[in-house]
């Protein structure tokens, strides 16, 4: 990385969690609107939430995030490397955007050497571009079973000219005081140098309460404590990965007010871009549980199906757990299912996959629900794209109208439309290129699927559905308002909470 043309801060954690990403996108978002151009970098991401890229490359979505919040468009450069989990044994690995398949632990060391070159690629191109790159580290610098072989911490700090790194942890899991200092005694003496201050996150209650803390700290280690980060209540940005995905707070259906939707997302075992259904719990009046009993499947208002990294596997775990049927019985009772990209082709009549993309079964029968086949195959399509309905009577979004709708598509699913299947989306426009006879997803009375992920982004498209699904169960929502996407006002209130409490000035100074 060329110093003489851009600076960098490195934000490292005592573990995964501690609110990294969330500090790397609130000084993206800090240094933008002050003028600095500065752009996010992760070497290599690990999570089942990817974004795509105008150019059609696939990214962290939290990088995507931070990029947005620095008023970007988000590149491949900006996370180079993106491991998407499969299994116990083999994850995706997605190099510069483009996927090249399936990799086992030793596969992923042969080609170290290799994505060294590609981090250090990325770096420089980035250094010609900003003034400043904020750098977010990957789960701790301190597994000492992979320190090794790390190529998302030290190793970057390093390749990024001997950025200074500030190491974040967290005070309400507890430990910090161990975890902060533990974390520095397992650090080489150079790496130990780099790091230049210290972030206390998540603290709850009165900060002054801390100073003992603090001092302690600074005496223990000889690093300045930059800030004490308040806990950050409910905020509309995308979770980095399934760590982020616990039960949310709520009511159950039993307990149902007049004024409640509830909405019931199934807890796939390898669930992807469960991030896209965020928008649904800032609405008011609005209650959004991630379930994985069959007992909650009947007992909500809207049942969705989200994405899967491994569909054919978690196809077999909705059967094994008794889900599948549920899901087929409230089919037949016309109750609203909308199934996305791996929840739709579990919908299908049938996957098949004779490349062995997912893995070694070639044919399975899906759950029947639509009538279309689905098929694997290569290249994988990553795409932003714009969409349209085909038909003005579909279920919960009967009545939307014509307008084009903004998405995403991350799958290797192809559509084999079966004679009559009821087509859903009219696909306009496909990354820069427009689009004439293309199509997504069916419907069958009120069970939808669509390959499109983010489509409740979309302010119109989501509160049409509410309507619908109001009127569906007679639920009065008099007294609440629909609420506009708000993106820019949560990043700025994550820049402000940086801003109120971290000692910015000391962090430029380093």
């Amino acid at each position: 990385m060329d110093k003489r043309n851009s600076k960098a801060v490195m934000i490292q954690g005592t573990s995964s969690g501690v609110g990294k990403s969330l500090v790397t996108l609130g000084l993206c978002r800090l240094f933008s609107r002050s003028g600095i151009r500065v752009a996010p970098f992760k070497s290599q991401n690990m999570s089942l939430n990817a974004a795509v890229t105008i150019d059609g490359c696939e990214i962290g979505r939290a990088q995507a995030e931070q990029a947005r919040a620095a008023g970007l468009e988000p590149t491949s450069d900006m996370n180079p490397i993106l491991l998407k989990p499969q299994d116990a044994d083999s994850t995706e690995v997605i190099v510069k955007g483009e996927s090249f398949g399936r990799a086992n632990f030793d596969d992923l060391e042969r080609l170290k050497p290799r994505l060294r070159t590609v981090i250090s690629d990325s770096l420089d191109h980035l250094a010609t571009q900003y003034d400043l790159v904020i750098i977010e580290g990957a789960g701790s610098p301190v597994e000492m079973n992979l320190k090794e072989q790390d190529i998302a911490n030290m190793f970057v700090a390093k390749v990024a000219g001997n950025a200074p790194v500030i190491l974040v942890g967290d005070i309400d899991k507890g430990g910090v005081f161990a975890s902060i200092t533990g974390t520095l005694s397992l650090l080489d003496s150079d790496e130990r140098s780099l790091v230049g201050g210290l972030l206390i996150n998540k603290f709850r209650g009165n900060t002054n309460l801390f100073k003992t803390g603090i001092e302690f700290l600074e005496a223990k280690t000889g690093k300045p404590v930059l800030g004490i980060l308040p806990y950050l209540e409910k905020l509309n940005i995308a979770e980095e990965d399934t760590l982020g995905l616990v039960q949310r707070p709520g009511r159950r259906f039993e307990d149902n007010s007049s004024a409640s939707i509830f909405i019931n997302i199934v807890k796939l075992p390898h669930i992807a871009n469960y991030d896209e259904f965020q928008p649904l719990e800032q609405e008011p009046g609005v209650v959004v549980r991630y379930v994985d009993d069959q007992s909650d499947i009947l007992n909500c208002h809207l049942l969705i199906l989200p994405g899967s990294k491994s569909t054919m596997s978690d196809l077999q775990w909705l059967r094994d757990s008794g889900i599948a049927a549920k899901v087929t019985e409230r089919h037949r009772e016309h109750l609203p299912i909308l199934a996305v990209c791996g929840g739709c082709q579990i919908l299908a009549r049938k996957i098949t996959d004779p490349a062995g993309i997912e893995g070694s079964e070639k044919e399975v029968p899906a759950l029947g629900l639509l009538d279309f086949d689905i098929h694997f195959e290569r290249p994988k399509i990553t795409e932003l794209s714009l969409v349209n309905l085909c038909s003005d009577d579909v279920g919960v979004i009967a009545g939307a109208g014509g307008s084009d709708w903004k998405g995403y598509e991350i799958h290797c699913g192809r559509f084999a439309f079966h004679s009559g299947s009821k087509k859903l989306f009219r696909i306009t426009k496909r990354g820069a290129r427009k689009c004439s006879e293309e199509f997504d997803g069916s419907y069958n009375n009120e069970t939808i699927g669509t390959m499109i992920h983010g489509l409740f982004e979309n302010d119109h498209f989501r509160h049409h559905v509410l309507k619908c699904l109001a009127k569906k169960f007679d639920i009065d929502r008099s007294g609440l308002e629909f609420v506009s996407s708000r993106k820019f006002r949560e990043y700025d209130r994550v820049a402000d909470w940086l801003e109120n409490h971290l000692d910015v000035k000391s962090l430029l100074n380093l």
